[in-house]
This record gives structure tokens, C-alpha cells and sequence, in this order.
């Protein structure tokens, strides 16, 4: 009798870990499909709710993703100002300025400056997410480069409502004042979006997240005022003896 009950409970006992396996594996499954998103839900998440969608993304980066929502808005970006310039007949500037330069010409040019823009956006991007990365560790945060690299390309997807409004600004020829609105809410749109970058990815608070996202701002601000001091330093004792003569 004894043995018979043993032997029930052992096998009772092994059914419900096998239960609870199940559960877990099953609970586990979910979890992932949740934090797997699309891309539809990436953009969407990035406008709607950026702090959920990032931190989801800090997890499993989708830079596949990223690196094509960057090309798309370069691409809509870039169209646009095309468009911009064209009805600005910034050709014709061109022409008044060097003389007859022929329209595939002109083309090429147009399309040269862009694929340089584009080597450009992504040396950046590269350069500022890995630099900001590793300030990031040197605060005392994880690390998360891969995470902080494609958060930072869906931050810059406000540029695209930017441009869109400014166009359409244009267009209605409405004042530049506004044009300049558009721009500096746009600028603290991206800005915001990168401190939630940092700090989703990094695990740090959002003072020292957002001090970091401002740290490319800084360190462009020093470098002008540095370059502006250097030129007023070299050219001052030419102005004192125009001055003084």
C-alpha cells in the first residue's frame, strides 16, 4: 500500500512539473511575440508611444528596420527639397551664376549631392550612437549599441512631418516664421526622442539621458565658439592697426 501511494505521488508530482514546464515555455513564447514587433508597429509606437516601443526595441533591436526607415526618409526628404528647389528655379540661379550648364548635368549634380548627403547621415548616425554609447558606459550604464543604434534611426522620423509641412508652407506661401516654428519643434521632437533612446537602452535617469542625447549639441557649440575665438584671435591685430592708422 505504501509503495502504490510512492509511486501515485511521484508520478503526480512529475505531471505537474511538466504542467508548469509547459506554462513557463508557453508564458516565455509570449512574452517574445510581444517584444517582436513590425514594422508598422515600430513607426506607429515611435510617434504614439516612444518609451514602450524603445524599450521593447532596446531589447531586440531591429536594425534591418532601422537603417530602412532612415533610406526612406532620406529618400522622401531629399525628393522633396528637389521638388523645393526646382519650383525655386534654382537652376536657373545655377545658369546666372556659371552659365549654361545642360540639364543631365545639372542632374548629375543634384543626384551626386545626395548619395553624398547619404554617406554622410549614416557615417553620423554610426559615429554618434557608438560615441554616445560608450559615454553612456563611462556614466555607469550597461551598454546597449546595437539597441541605441536603431532607436536613434527611428528617432529621426519627425524630419519627415518637417519636411512635409514646410513643403506644404511653401507652397500656400505662407510666412517663413512659421517655417522656422515647424523646425524648432521638430528639433525638440528628435531631441526628446533620443533622450528616450538613452535612457531605454542605457538604463539610466532621465537627467543624465538627456544630458548625454545633448552632448553632440555641446560639443558642435564649443567647437564653433572655439573656431569663432581662433579666427577673432588671428585677425584682431589686423583690425587694432586699421583702427589705430
Amino acid at each position: 500500500m505504501t509503495e502504490e501511494k510512492r509511486i501515485t505521488e511521484e508520478t503526480t508530482s512529475e505531471t505537474r512539473n511538466e504542467i508548469l514546464g509547459e506554462e513557463i515555455e508557453s508564458d516565455q513564447d509570449t512574452i517574445g511575440s510581444e517584444e517582436e514587433l513590425s514594422l508598422v508597429e515600430i513607426l506607429y509606437g515611435t510617434v504614439t508611444a516612444p518609451n514602450n516601443t524603445f524599450a521593447k526595441l532596446a531589447k531586440r533591436p531591429r536594425i534591418a528596420y532601422s537603417i530602412l526607415t532612415v533610406l526612406a526618409i532620406y529618400l522622401f526628404t531629399w525628393l522633396l527639397n528637389l521638388s523645393d528647389l526646382k519650383n525655386a528655379q534654382f537652376g536657373n540661379v545655377i545658369m546666372e551664376e556659371f552659365g549654361e550648364i545642360s540639364t543631365e548635368l545639372l542632374s548629375n549634380i543634384f543626384i551626386l549631392m545626395g548619395i553624398y548627403g547619404l554617406i554622410l547621415l549614416f557615417l553620423t548616425w554610426f559615429i554618434v550612437s557608438g560615441t554616445l554609447n560608450l559615454w553612456a558606459s563611462l556614466l555607469g550604464s550597461k551598454g546597449n549599441a546595437k539597441g541605441l543604434f536603431a532607436c536613434f534611426g527611428f528617432a529621426m522620423l519627425p524630419s519627415v512631418f518637417s519636411e512635409v509641412l514646410q513643403t506644404i508652407i511653401n507652397l500656400l506661401r505662407l510666412p517663413n516664421v512659421i517655417n522656422t516654428i515647424i523646425v524648432v519643434l521638430s528639433f525638440i521632437w528628435i531631441l526628446y526622442l533620443q533622450m528616450v533612446s538613452v535612457r531605454t537602452t542605457q538604463g539610466l535617469s532621465t537627467g543624465i539621458s538627456f544630458f548625454i542625447a545633448l552632448t553632440p549639441i555641446l560639443v558642435f557649440g564649443i567647437l564653433m565658439f572655439v573656431s569663432v575665438f581662433l579666427m577673432f584671435a588671428m585677425f584682431f591685430p589686423v583690425y587694432q592697426n586699421f583702427f589705430i592708422t
